[in-house]
């Protein structure tokens, strides 16, 4: 059965990190975006004033003050800003990862776009995003992590009657050959997740590359590519960090034999599982329980 969503995504946000690249309060005059591209990282724009337009893939959103948009690296967008009237926004542009690489945005997209309340509370944290940008506060860092992840939790707790709907959708007769190619061929993003919740239910298995595309229901070169795209590394790849993962922690906290901890986390051959956990970590395993038992010893007393 499939794990549900929440469950997924509270899994991931547990190892999700945040880093804040840019945040800048101004004007957006006539050449906003004038061709079609995809977005480079994960951005919020919150409008302060003025008229625009935008394009996120094949949505089209009419922007004035008070407008809140939420979207991930790769999102196709276009817009343009009235003349007599341009739009002033707070755009933030970071990124959002979980186990190293996974693209959380893009797996577990929030709200494209917030009306109401919730898109009145991320603008003020905006704004104070904005204020911690440029100024240079203890912990400045921490901050700006800090009011990003309040921005998202607003965003992922928005009531339904807060999402707000697109003005219409663009027919593919009105977009651009570069628009319409590249929406023809979106990322089956549903079926990646599902086999993401599928491997953390089952690493300990005898998971092959043809299982996991099958589950997506996938040829596997082109299963390999996009898990690649979305993840940022092959899925055996990914599967072998996850197995590790697990290692460790049962190395760290349970006094099990290793061959016993390599075969629960899926390794059938136990010299195979040091080799690779020695790659990873830089240490031998039974080298990194007695590390990882003698700190909380110490950390006890």
């Amino acid at each position: 059965m499939a794990q549900p969503l929440a469950e997924q995504l509270d899994a991931l946000l547990a190892e999700a990190s945040f880093r804040v690249e840019t945040v800048v309060d101004g004007y957006v005059r006539q050449q906003w975006v004038p061709l079609a591209h995809r977005s480079h990282c994960d951005k919020i724009y919150a409008v302060l004033s003025g008229k625009a337009r935008a394009r996120l893939e094949d949505e089209e959103y009419g922007l004035s003050g008070g407008d809140v948009l939420l979207f991930p690296s790769g999102t196709i967008q276009q817009g343009d800003t009235d003349a007599a009237d341009p739009m002033r926004k707070i755009w933030v542009h970071f990124e959002s990862a979980t186990t190293q690489t996974l693209q959380l945005l893009r797996l577990f997209p929030p709200p494209r776009a917030l009306r109401g309340e919730s898109a009145a509370q991320v603008l003020e944290l905006a704004k104070q995003l904005h204020a911690e940008w440029r100024g240079q506060g203890a912990a400045r860092q921490l901050a700006l992590k800090s009011l990003l992840m309040r921005i998202l939790l607003v965003a992922y707790r928005a009531p339904a009657s807060d999402h707000r709907p697109p003005d219409r959708r663009i027919p593919k007769a009105e977009a651009k050959p570069s628009v319409a190619e590249n929406t023809n061929t979106r990322l089956p993003v549903d079926r990646i997740r599902d086999v993401l919740a599928q491997m953390t239910r089952n690493f300990g298995d005898d998971l092959a590359l043809t299982d996991l595309a099958a589950a997506a229901h996938l040829h596997p070169t082109y299963f390999t590519q996009v898990f690649k795209r979305l993840v940022g590394m092959p899925p055996m790849k990914y599967l072998e960090q996850l197995r590790l993962r697990r290692a460790q922690e049962l190395l760290a906290r349970t006094q099990r034999p290793v061959a016993e901890v390599a075969e629960t986390v899926g390794y059938r051959d136990p010299y195979y599982f040091s080799r690779a956990f020695s790659r990873l970590t830089g240490i031998a395993p039974t080298k990194y329980r007695e590390e990882a038992q003698q700190g909380e010893t110490k950390n006890e007393r």
